[in-house]
């Protein structure tokens, strides 16, 4: 009977995990996957360290973030609801603080963060990062007035270093 019961919670784990790494749409977080040097921006760069979690449901990236005042951490989740078919980021950029759920539309290889809601001040905030270069990224933070027609702000690059 424990040989039977060990096999069923084996062949259940299994299955869970077959299931988490075909989820629809979970793929596509497997542009960020390796180490990324950030250029300098600002006098800020950053050492990003992406894998897929154990089950392939999801990407985790650790970041050493060197700036003027300066070196911090920070932690980041992508994931994907299958229920509801879309992205989902989260980020841990200090100790004790909340991670909430940030919208992340992935089209190809281009992903956009944010730009769903207006800030403190009226205006629409978002990142865009491209991927179409295989170790390379740029980003981009834009910003909006009216969340339709976006300006460019700050920029830089990644390259994948592992």
């Amino acid at each position: 009977m424990r040989a039977i019961l060990s096999l069923g919670m084996t062949l259940g784990i299994g299955l869970m995990s077959v299931g988490a790494a075909t989820a629809p749409g979970v793929d596509a977080l497997g542009d960020i996957i390796g180490v990324w040097q950030s250029d300098t921006t600002n006098g800020t760069s950053a050492l990003s360290s992406c894998a897929w979690t154990a089950q392939h449901g999801a990407v985790l990236c650790e970041q050493t973030i060197t700036t003027p005042g300066g070196v911090r951490h920070a932690l980041s989740l992508f994931t994907f609801d299958p229920g509801a078919g879309k992205f989902v980021f989260y980020t841990l950029g200090q100790p004790g603080e909340q991670m909430r759920p940030v919208a992340l539309t992935i089209d190809r290889h281009i992903w956009i963060y944010g730009g769903q809601a207006r800030d403190a001040n009226g205006n629409w905030s978002r990142t865009v990062n491209d991927f179409t270069a295989k170790d390379s990224y740029s980003w981009r933070l834009e910003s909006s007035t009216d969340g339709e027609r976006w300006t460019p702000g700050i920029h830089g690059a990644s390259k994948r270093v592992r």
